[in-house]
């Protein structure tokens, strides 16, 4: 008979539904470790027959009382997490644990219900129409403003805002990101009507900043070739792709340094 090893009974262990996801997810890197190393530390290798003790006291409690049903709204939860943030996201872990923990006929705590309650609110039907019906359009021009300018913030949020028609984001993340004051200056600039449209003649500013940023195409006749989204939460962050007289490329040049021409 082949001799049972270390990571033998961490491979079981990380898989055992006698110990609780959290529990699971110890054993599982305590054996990436053993895998790695070939050993465990003193301190990691008691936990093996710490863990080992609870699946089988956890084992013998549910022969004696059976396994809790869970309600199925947490399920029901569970699933339109993983749908929307998928498996490693906190939340998909917290309700997981939940559900765990229910069916072990163990009661939450008075913070585990107020933080449920709290993603129960973040992931609701009611907020999913709300959201689909009221801010999808905007979302996703907030999130077009943050990926035009390389903005390092919501990264995660603006990718899938962009990417994925279905997706939902978590309500107060979302209302984060959507009522900052650059993103309502997008709004406001992203509704207004552009200064300029397309083949129009304009010119450029003569001031410090356009002298700085344009000094080549001072005084020079151009055409709007297209009118682009808000690039910066200022008024006049629209950018436009503009065609100077004598230049064969076209420059893109914010709506704030253009003027008609004269």
């Amino acid at each position: 008979m082949a001799r049972i090893t270390l990571g033998d009974r961490l491979t079981a262990l990380a898989a055992d539904n006698n110990l609780s996801a959290r529990d699971r997810k110890f054993a599982g890197d305590l054996l990436a470790y053993y895998v790695k190393q070939k050993s465990l530390t003193s301190g990691r290798r008691v936990w093996v027959d710490r863990l080992e003790a609870r699946a089988a006291e956890e084992a013998a409690r549910l022969v004696t009382v059976g396994t809790i049903e869970v309600p199925a709204e947490f399920v029901t939860l569970r699933e339109r997490i993983l749908a929307t943030e998928g498996i490693a996201s906190w939340s998909f872990n917290f309700v997981d644990s939940v559900i765990d923990q229910t069916k072990r006929g163990r009661t939450l705590s008075e913070k585990q219900k107020n933080i449920l309650d709290n993603i129960k609110d973040q992931f609701s039907p009611a907020w999913s129409e709300e959201y689909k019906s009221t801010y999808r359009e905007q979302a996703q021009q907030v999130a077009a403003y943050y990926r035009r300018a390389g903005l390092p913030y919501w990264q995660e949020m603006v990718g899938s805002i962009l990417d994925n028609e279905e997706y939902v984001p978590r309500r107060d993340p979302f209302f984060k990101m959507f009522n900052n004051r650059y993103a309502q200056r997008v709004l406001e600039q992203q509704t207004a009507t552009p200064a300029f449209t397309a083949r129009a003649s304009v010119q450029l500013r003569n001031n410090q900043t356009t002298r700085a940023k344009y000094r080549n195409y001072i005084g020079k006749k151009a055409f709007i070739l297209a009118v682009g989204g808000v690039v910066e939460a200022v008024k006049g962050g629209r950018v436009y792709t503009v065609l100077f007289a004598g230049n064969p490329r076209p420059v893109e040049v914010q709506e704030r340094y253009l003027m008609k021409a004269r």
